[in-house]
C-alpha cells in the first residue's frame, strides 16, 4: 500500500532520475525499516497525496501534443512525408538524401537494407497513461541530443543497422510540437531552422543563429512546430568514433543552416511552472514523512541497503559520464547495431504496443510465438516501458539492487561488517578483475540480461540458505518468493537452468534437514512458474520447447566429445574432440569476462589468477562436503561449479555467460576463509 502511494505522487511514467531515486529509496526503507503504522502519521500522509492529486488535476498545466520518428526515406512518398507541411516534404527530402544517397544494389546491414516508418508518427509508451494525437502528449520538454529526447522510435529493431553511411547514434530524426492549453506566455529555445504551421494552414520558417527563445502568444495555441535534426552535421556530436567515416564539411555547413541542433527547451508559464514545482515539493514532503516517520531506520545495519545503493548509484554515474554509448539512467540513446540491445528493446516495447492497441494474445506472445532468443528481457524492458517510459531507469534501479542482494547473500554466513566489507571489493574492482560491480554496469549498458538474472540468483540464494529454520508462515512466503526468483533467474538467462536444478536439490537438502516440507511445497510452488515457458511455445506457437528452440544450434557440442578427448590422450595421439574440449577450456580459464576498460588489460592476469584459485577452493568445498556430510557452503560451491558445464557445449561461447559462476566462486572461497579464520581467533565453530 505504502510503495502504491508512493508511486501515486511520483507520477507515472517515472522518466527522471531524482524520481527514480526516491522510489528506490522509499522501496528500501519500507523493506528494512520499522513500520508505527501511527493514525496520525498515515493520516498526514493521505492527505499530502490528496492535495497532491488535486494540484495536479485541477491546477493549469501545459499541454502539448508531439509527434516524433526517425527521419528515414525512400524513393516513393510514404506516411511521414503526408503529414509534413508541402514546403516541407520538398526540403527535407532533398536533404536526406543529398546527405544520404540511395544505393543500388542494398549491399550489407546499411540502412537502405531498412524499412521506413510505416507509421507517420513513432509510437511511445508514455501514451499508456494518457490520450496522445500523435505520439505523446507531454507537459514539460527539455532534452539535448538524441539520448536525453527520449523517443520511442530510437530502439525499434526496424533501424537496425551498423554499415554503411549512416550511424545509429546519429541518426537523423524529426519533431513536430501542437501548443495546447496552458503554453501561451511560455518560450521555446532552439537554434537553426523551425517551420510553424498556425492553425489557419499559414506557414513561415524562422531560423535562430543562436541557441535562443520565441515566445508563444494566443495566437500559437493550435500551431504546429517542425523540425528536423541531422545530428552528424554537429561536429561536437560526432565525436571520434574511427568507424564512423565523415561527410563533406560543406555539407554539414548547409545542414546546420538548413536544420536545427538538437536541443529543444521548452520553459512554461510562471502560474503552470508554479503548479509544477508544487506536485514536486509535495512529493518530497510525502517521501520525508513516510522515512521519517512511518518507516524509520533502526539501527546500524538497516542503513547498509541504502548506502551500498547509493554507491551503486554514484559508481553508475561516473561510469556513463565517461562512456559516450550512455544507455543507462534516465538517457535512452541508441543501441548498437547488430547487437542484443537494440532486439531486447524493440521486443519489450512492442509487447507495449501490443498492450496500447488491446491485442493482449500477441503481447503475450513477445514478439516470438516460439522462444528464440532468449525470453526474459524483452518482458522486463516492457514493464520497464509502462513504469519508465523510454528511459533505462528500470535496469539502473535493478544494477543498483545487485550489491545491497550481495549483502544480504553474505550475511547468512559473514558478520554485517565482513558482508559490507566484501561488498566494497565487488564496488571497486575494475571489470577486468571479475567479481566487479563495473563489469555489471557495462554489460547492463550494453542491455544484456546477465545483471538482472544474477540480481533475480542472488536474491533467491539470500532467502533460501536464510540462518533461521523456523517453520512459520513468514518463512514459507520467502520460500515461495525463492522458487519464483529462481524461476525469473532462468527467464533472464536460460544457461541458469542448470545451477537452478542444484539450488532446487539444495532446497530439498535444507528443507529436509529443517523439518519443513510445507515450505518445500511453496518453493516449488513458486519455480513452477517455469511452465510458462512450454506452455507459452505450445499454445501461442504450436511447438513444444523447454525454454527456446535454438537450443539444437545454441547447444551442439555434445556431451561425448568430453570422454573422446580423454580417450585420444591416452592414446597419444590429440584429435577434433581433444581441440575442442582444450579450447574450452582455454576459453574459461583464460578469458575475462570483459577487458574494459582497455588500459586495464596489463593487470587482467590478476583477475585470472584469482578466480582460478576460487575456483580450486569451491572444488575443494565440494569434495569436503561430499566426505564429511552437507552443509550450506557445499550447496552453495556446488551451486557456483554448475554453472561453468553449460560454455562446455555452447556454439558460441561468450565469458559472460557464466559471470555468476565465477562471483557464486568468489563468494563461497571467501566465506570459507572468514570462518576458518572466525574459527581459530574466536573459537566460534558455528558451521559454516
Amino acid at each position: 500500500m505504502l510503495v502504491a502511494a508512493l508511486l501515486a505522487i511520483l507520477g507515472l511514467p517515472i522518466t527522471t532520475e531524482w524520481k527514480a531515486a526516491v522510489l528506490l529509496a522509499g522501496i528500501l526503507w519500507i523493506s528494512f525499516g520499522k513500520l508505527t503504522w501511527c493514525r496520525r502519521d498515515l493520516l498526514a500522509l493521505a492527505a499530502i497525496l490528496i492535495g497532491q492529486q488535486a494540484v495536479l488535476h485541477l491546477w493549469p498545466s501545459p499541454r502539448i501534443e508531439v509527434g516524433e520518428n526517425i527521419l528515414l526515406l525512400k524513393a516513393d512518398t510514404g506516411p511521414m512525408e503526408a503529414v509534413w507541411p508541402k514546403s516541407t516534404q520538398a526540403k527535407w527530402k532533398s536533404l536526406f538524401s543529398g546527405s544520404y544517397p540511395q544505393v543500388f544494389p542494398h549491399a550489407g546491414h546499411t540502412w537502405q537494407a531498412s524499412s521506413p516508418p510505416e507509421d507517420a508518427y513513432g509510437f511511445h509508451p508514455e501514451a499508456l497513461w494518457g490520450p496522445a494525437r500523435y505520439s505523446r502528449c507531454i507537459h514539460s520538454l527539455s532534452f539535448d541530443g538524441i539520448g536525453e529526447l527520449q523517443g520511442g522510435f530510437i530502439n525499434d529493431s526496424r533501424y537496425n543497422f551498423w554499415e554503411g553511411d549512416m550511424h545509429r547514434r546519429l541518426m537523423p530524426f524529426w519533431l513536430m510540437l501542437e501548443w495546447g492549453a496552458n503554453t501561451a506566455g511560455g518560450s521555446l529555445f532552439w537554434q537553426g531552422e523551425a517551420m510553424q504551421v498556425d492553425p489557419n494552414g499559414g506557414m513561415r520558417s524562422v531560423y535562430h543563429p543562436e541557441f535562443s527563445a520565441q515566445k508563444l502568444g494566443p495566437e500559437d495555441l493550435g500551431s504546429r512546430w517542425y523540425f528536423a535534426f541531422f545530428p552528424e552535421a554537429w561536429p561536437q556530436l560526432r565525436g571520434e568514433d574511427p568507424n564512423f567515416k565523415k561527410k563533406g564539411e560543406e555539407l554539414y555547413a548547409y545542414l546546420r543552416h538548413t536544420s536545427a541542433y538538437p536541443r529543444l527547451e521548452f520553459r512554461p508559464p510562471w502560474l503552470a511552472g508554479l503548479g509544477a514545482w508544487a506536485q514536486q515539493g509535495l512529493a518530497l514532503t510525502f517521501f520525508g514523512l513516510l522515512v521519517s516517520r512511518v518507516t524509520p531506520l533502526r539501527g546500524r545495519d538497516a542503513w547498509v541497503p541504502l548506502g551500498l545503493a547509493l554507491a551503486g548509484y554514484l559508481l553508475i554515474k561516473l561510469m556513463m559520464h565517461y562512456d559516450w554509448g550512455k544507455n543507462l539512467l534516465a538517457l535512452y540513446p541508441p543501441h548498437g547495431g547488430g547487437d542484443d540491445g537494440i532486439s531486447h528493446e524493440s521486443l519489450g516495447l512492442g509487447i507495449v504496443r501490443n498492450l496500447k492497441e488491446g491485442k493482449i494474445a500477441a503481447a503475450l506472445a513477445g514478439g516470438e510465438p516460439v522462444f528464440y532468443s532468449t525470453p526474459g528481457l524483452r518482458y522486463f524492458r516492457a514493464w520497464e516501458k509502462i513504469f519508465f517510459g523510454a528511459t533505462n531507469l528500470g535496469y539502473t534501479l535493478g544494477l543498483m539492487l545487485l550489491p545491497v542482494a550481495l549483502w544480504g547473500f553474505l550475511k547468512n554466513w559473514l558478520s554485517p561488517r565482513l558482508a559490507l566489507g566484501v561488498c566494497a571489493v565487488f564496488l571497486l574492482s575494475p571489470p577486468n578483475l571479475n567479481f566487479s560491480f563495473s563489469s555489471y554496469v557495462t554489460l547492463g549498458r550494453l542491455g544484456y540480461p546477465e545483471p538482472l538474472a544474477t540480481l533475480v540468483f542472488l536474491g533467491a540464494l539470500w532467502i533460501l540458505f536464510l540462518p533461521d529454520p523456523r517453520p512459520d508462515a513468514g518463512k514459507r512466503a520467502l520460500w515461495f518468493l525463492s522458487g519464483f526468483l529462481l524461476f525469473l533467474g532462468i527467464f533472464l538467462r536460460p544457461n541458469h537452468a542448470i545451477p537452478a536444478g542444484v539450488t532446487a536439490l539444495a532446497a530439498i537438502g535444507l528443507a529436509w534437514k529443517q523439518g519443513d516440507r510445507v515450505a518445500l511445497a511453496c518453493f516449488f510452488a513458486g519455480l513452477g512458474f517455469f511452465v510458462l515457458l512450454p506452455l507459452h511455445n505450445v499454445v501461442l506457437g504450436g511447438k513444444f520447447a523447454w525454454i527456446t528452440s535454438s537450443v539444437s544450434i545454441a547447444l551442439p557440442i555434445p556431451w561425448a566429445t568430453y570422454p573422446r578427448a580423454v580417450g585420444e590422450l591416452l592414446q597419444g595421439g590429440p584429435g577434433e574432440a581433444c581441440h575442442v574440449a582444450l579450447e574450452r577450456i582455454r576459453l574459461i580459464f583464460t578469458e575475462p569476462t570483459l577487458l574494459f576498460p582497455s588500459w586495464f588489460s596489463p593487470y587482467t592476469w590478476i583477475g585470472l589468477v584469482t578466480r582460478s584459485l576460487a575456483l580450486g577452493m569451491t572444488v575443494w568445498i565440494v569434495g569436503r562436503g561430499l566426505r564429511g556430510g552437507e552443509d550450506r557452503l557445499f550447496w552453495l560451491a556446488l551451486i557456483a561449479l554448475a554453472n561453468f558445464p553449460f560454455l562446455l557445449v555452447m556454439h558460441y561461447p561468450n565469458p559472460r555467460y557464466i559471470a555468476l559462476g565465477w562471483d557464486l566462486c568468489f563468494c563461497t572461497a571467501l566465506i570459507w576463509i572468514f570462518c576458518r579464520l572466525r574459527i581459530r581467533f574466536h573459537g566460534d565453530r558455528e558451521s559454516a
